[in-house]
């Protein structure tokens, strides 16, 4: 019997009567999620496919519709001749939202580990491990490699330009940026013995490097901001980097500061301010940077939870609500012995940070996760219900419940 396999499908629906929405089109392609984005009327959609032979043949990416799937052609799969470790099937599923057009683009790789998209190009990431595995102190003493891969996209017309590869590991798809025709990467070298900028060009060479950047630390944050890049690193303080990537064959260190805990994610304010959200002793921190003298940055405004917490934001930005003209800056927030919720902050470079409100909707083990506002109403959702609040006051409008949420009472 054939082997079962995975597909990943992209539905398109029809909203104009919101109450009886009507199935468009519906395609999909072998594999398991991995990523999807969405620019200029396309929806690009990333699975992976372990590679598996079956009858001594070896089963290709299928490209499916409602009606059947198609085998796509084993002559234009592309592959990497330098990869020892390519087992898998990359599969990008591109649609025209509009015209249900659609086509499919295979690399043979590794396990994609980071996708980033520019208006111009996907790149696609894969990790290699450069050392020995015959003891534990040789392991260590490796390190990885990052290769990159180039998709130019035009509509659902897609195809490999270039190839590159750059030392060390990226952290998320906030380590990657692309700007100006070059392509800015933040990696971490082996197991946090130190951190680099690297900068490629068109056919992603390397063209500049800042290398050493917090011996014996790690990334755990980066945002990259026109020509500056602002990083975190972390072991036991935490180090806020501004860096220059004006010229891109000369990346310079402008500044930095040492304060405790540290970000996982960063966002900008303004051209002179950064939000930081991390944790400081296991408890939840939000702060504020001041760049403004991007030499001396400051933390100007902080903000941490009394007791211990966590929040989705910390490995998940989408989760994570943040308007700067009406000042709004949402975040869930988990507290093990203290109030769990969507926090409602208000948020501006001259006040700093200030706690609004907090909106729980009342669940021990699951609360809210995301938020959004349409108009004048905030939604805040958790697995149960959806609530709405007005943002001049918090206060509730009205909410819907909709699943039950279990009995913790019964055995």
């Amino acid at each position: 019997v054939e082997p079962q396999r995975l597909r990943t499908w992209v539905s398109i629906f029809d909203l104009s009567t919101i109450s009886s929405p009507q199935l468009e089109f519906a395609f999909g392609v072998t594999g398991t999620y991995l990523a999807a984005r969405s620019t200029s009327g396309h929806v690009y959609l990333i699975a992976q496919d372990y590679v598996t032979k079956y009858e001594d043949l070896y089963l290709l990416p299928e490209t499916c519709s409602e009606e059947a799937c198609v085998t796509g052609d084993s002559r234009e799969i592309w592959y990497d001749p330098q990869s020892k470790e390519a087992g898998l099937f990359t599969n990008i599923l591109a649609v025209n939202v509009e015209t249900g057009d659609h086509e499919t683009f295979s690399v043979l790789t590794g396990w994609t580990s980071t996708i980033y998209m520019s208006p111009q190009a996907l790149y696609l990431t894969f990790l290699k491990w450069e050392g020995d595995l015959s003891s534990a102190d040789d392991w260590m003493a490796g390190s990885f490699r990052t290769s990159v891969y180039k998709i130019v996209a035009s509509g659902v017309v897609m195809g490999a330009t270039a190839s590159g590869d750059v030392p060390g590991a990226l952290l998320n798809q906030f380590s990657m940026d692309e700007h100006e025709g070059y392509l800015r990467v933040a990696t971490t070298i082996g197991w946090g013995r130190s951190n680099s900028v690297y900068v490629l060009n068109e056919t992603l060479g390397i063209v500049g490097a800042l290398e050493g950047i917090a011996e014996d630390e790690q990334i755990f944050a980066a945002r990259f901001v026109s020509d500056t890049l602002y990083l975190v690193t972390f072991r036991q303080i935490d180090p806020f980097f501004v860096i220059d990537l004006s010229d891109p064959t000369d990346p310079r260190l402008l500044g930095e500061l040492e304060i405790p805990g540290f970000s996982s994610y960063l966002h900008p304010v303004d051209s002179d301010h950064i939000l930081g959200i991390g944790q400081e002793n296991w408890t939840l921190k939000v702060s504020l940077f001041d760049v403004s003298d991007p030499a001396h940055p400051i933390e100007s405004s902080r903000w941490t939870v009394a007791n211990t917490s966590w929040s989705e934001a910390l490995y998940d930005h989408k989760a994570v609500l943040f308007d700067g003209p009406k000042a709004l800056f949402v975040l869930p927030i988990y507290g093990w012995d203290g109030e769990s919720g969507a926090y409602v902050f208000r948020v501006t470079p001259t006040d700093g940070i200030s706690l609004r409100g907090v909106i729980s909707h009342g669940f021990t083990f699951a609360d809210v996760y995301r938020s959004l506002y349409i108009g004048d109403t905030l939604y805040t959702i958790s697995p149960y219900t959806v609530k709405a609040n007005a943002l001049s006051d918090l206060s509730e409008i009205g909410s819907l419940e909709y699943e039950s949420p279990p009995d913790w009472t019964k055995g």
